[in-house]
């Protein structure tokens, strides 16, 4: 399975650069509310840390993750392998 999700740091530093600000402002604003509303939803918004995409794929049977290489601000791509 191939999953793309916006690229963000590893790990939380504030104040984060300006691309993740304007991406932690998007998932607040819409994202994240969009994700309540309509259960169930586990409510991730939009930013999502690569440790979240490994935890929620092996939680759904997936044995390995991996990052491809692939260079973009703004979207990271991950291979999950059955």
């Amino acid at each position: 399975m191939l999953v793309v999700d916006d690229k963000v740091a590893d790990r939380f530093t504030a104040p984060g650069d300006d691309v993740e600000r304007m991406k932690y402002g998007w998932s607040v604003t819409h994202r994240l509310p969009t994700q309540i509303v309509e259960p169930p939803s586990v409510a991730l918004g939009t930013v999502m840390r690569s440790h979240t995409v490994r935890e929620l794929a092996h939680q759904a049977g997936y044995a390995r993750v991996d990052v491809l290489p692939v260079d973009n601000d703004f979207f990271r791509l991950y291979r999950l392998h059955p």
